[in-house]
């Protein structure tokens, strides 16, 4: 590169026809699907770092001291933030296996909710928790979520039908429908576990998705469950589980950053 940042022209055209498809793609994402903000996040951030190597390109021409300074820094940045988002997943990948084999009461996070049926984020974890649910007759479910936009019913409510209409006793289910986040699932499933037990030492699991399991149970320890344990709902749809793998690793960072 003699020092300076130089492109061929057929390495533009290149460069210019991948900033097209990753453009297309983001849009795709954007406005064609919906759940999949962070793949047209990603997406649009590979245009844009493909379109900022374009720009190099023309100031390297008038001003090579600049553009390598510039190209240094730009992939300086790219390896460290790299380095951090492998860091994030791999402890979020740790913590996304099943580690309940027993409890007196699950916690199942709620999801998106399709009218009045679950989403498949939201099936994949009502199968985890029946399947717990078979395995530990005595156990009972808090099923947590609020009625969200575009639903007919509540995600607590979807989720009792789902379990009760596959045999689930509507005794072993209490439902919460005020939550909205993680943090309030938690925060308001605890008290009602607690008003329906005298038991003092209540065994806890929270059932979520794998890729969410790792912040839902530090989520749980901040609310006072001292040892919380995790029933992982694997996601059967590879896409969306890449995709809610990228998002998680930014959920991650802002419970770091701020405990939320």
């Amino acid at each position: 590169m003699g020092g300076a940042f130089r492109m061929s022209k057929k390495k533009y055209v290149i460069l210019s026809v991948i900033d097209a498809f990753w453009l297309g793609a983001g849009l795709f994402f954007k406005f064609r699907l919906s759940g999949y903000g962070v793949m047209a996040l990603l997406c649009f951030g590979i245009f844009l770092l493909s379109a900022l190597l374009e720009g190099l390109y023309f100031l390297g021409k008038k001003r090579p001291k600049e553009a390598r300074i510039i190209r240094r820094c730009v992939i300086g940045a790219l390896c460290a933030g790299l380095l951090y988002f492998c860091v994030v997943e791999v402890v979020i990948i740790n913590g996304s296996r099943t580690d309940a084999e027993e409890a007196d009461y699950i916690i199942v996070l709620g999801a998106g909710v399709d009218g009045r049926r679950p989403s498949l984020v939201l099936w994949n974890r009502l199968e985890a928790a029946y399947a717990f649910l078979q395995r530990n007759p005595d156990a009972k479910a808090v099923v947590s979520g609020a009625q969200g936009p575009h639903e007919e019913i509540s995600e607590a409510e979807c989720m009792y039908e789902w379990l009760t209409e596959r045999g689930i006793a509507p005794e072993r289910i209490i439902k919460e429908e005020r939550a909205r986040s993680t943090a309030q699932n938690i925060a308001y499933s605890l008290p009602l576990i607690r008003s329906d037990t005298d038991k003092k030492d209540i065994r806890f699991a929270v059932v979520t998705s794998e890729f969410h399991l790792y912040r839902a149970k530090q989520i749980a320890m901040k609310n006072g469950m001292a040892s919380p344990s995790g029933v992982a709902a694997a996601t059967t749809l590879p896409v969306i589980k890449i995709n809610y793998y990228i998002r998680e690793a930014f959920a991650v960072t802002a419970f770091w950053a701020f405990g939320a």
